[in-house]
């Protein structure tokens, strides 16, 4: 048996919308999902670079190059976010 759309989603007769077959949500509430992350995606890219959210570090002792600083657990978090190969498309599995 299928469950019910976990955004409580109801047609226009009031009756409980059903899930998609291997999903939470029905098929309009995924789709609605992938816009809205694709929306946020574009807005995220323009607002920053990863560039810039890794620190650069000290100089070390040759004073013409620096020493990468450490990286954050969040940025590592932002890269798999933003890389194309740790992203499905609707229908796809990861």
């Amino acid at each position: 048996m299928t469950d019910p759309c976990v955004f409580d989603h109801v047609d226009k007769d009031g009756v409980t919308v059903l899930a998609a077959p291997g999903r939470m949500a029905c098929g309009r509430c995924c789709d609605r999902v992938w816009q809205d992350l694709g929306k946020l995606q574009l807005l995220y890219d323009g607002v920053t670079d990863v560039d810039e959210l890794i620190p650069g570090g000290s100089p070390d002792s040759t004073g013409g190059r620096s020493v990468p600083g450490p990286r954050s657990p969040a940025v590592d978090a932002l890269l798999v976010h933003t890389d194309p190969r740790s992203s499905t498309g609707p229908g796809e599995s990861p």
